[in-house]
Formats: C-alpha cells, sequence, structure tokens
C-alpha cells in the first residue's frame, strides 16, 4: 500500500511546472495532461501501481527536461514521445491512460530497475 505522504506531481498551472520551461517544448504540455489525467485516475481508482507508473513517468519528465544541459533532449524527449505515441489512434481517455501507465512501467523497470543492488549480482 502507497504512503500517504507520496508526492503528487505539480498540476501545468503550478510554479514548479511553469518555472521548469517544459511548457514551451513541442507536446510537453499536451504529454504532461495525459500524464496529470491518468495520475488523478488511477487515484480515483485506488491503483497504486498505476499511479505509480503514472507519477514515474511525469517525474522522469520533469527531472530529465531538468537534467538535459548534461543528459542532452533525447532523454525527455523520448518520454513525451513514447505518451504522445501510444495513444495517437485514440479518442479514449482510458486508453491514454494505460498508454501513460505503460511508459512509466517501461522506465521504471529498465531505469530504475537498472539500479537495484540485487540486480548487481
Amino acid at each position: 500500500m502507497m504512503s500517504q505522504s507520496a508526492t503528487p506531481l505539480p498540476p501545468i498551472e503550478s510554479p514548479q511546472f511553469q518555472g521548469s520551461g517544459l511548457h514551451e517544448q513541442p507536446n510537453a504540455v499536451a504529454a504532461y495532461e495525459k500524464i496529470l489525467r491518468a495520475e488523478a485516475q488511477a487515484a480515483q481508482d485506488g491503483a497504486n501501481e498505476d499511479l505509480v507508473s503514472a507519477r514515474v513517468a511525469g517525474y522522469f519528465t520533469l527531472e530529465l527536461y531538468a537534467g538535459r544541459g548534461i543528459l542532452g533532449d533525447q532523454p525527455f524527449r523520448t518520454i513525451i514521445n513514447d505518451v504522445m505515441q501510444a495513444s495517437q489512434n485514440s479518442e479514449d481517455r482510458k486508453d491514454d491512460n494505460s498508454a501513460v501507465y505503460e511508459v512509466g512501467r517501461k522506465h521504471r523497470d529498465h531505469l530504475i530497475g537498472a539500479c537495484t543492488f540485487d540486480r548487481l549480482f
């Protein structure tokens, strides 16, 4: 069960998002809006796994954009493109949410999972 102290993603109108400059990037606001909707739906449904996945996608987008001076543009662009392409052919928000959860799971499993200590041995 998730802790009640888990931090929700900052809304688009928040100083954190607006101050990041991410809102000036192509497709970034549209992708982040999809991520926020998926987060809200997962929270409403009590779907902790999906909630974590949505937050991974959202926070990775924000943090990878903030680190673009070191990492370049490709990491944050990949997440934005993945979110947009995964639901490109769908008008259904449920499919949009599923796409966001899949993107978050993929990045959690491949990036965060690669850093776990027990996988080193």
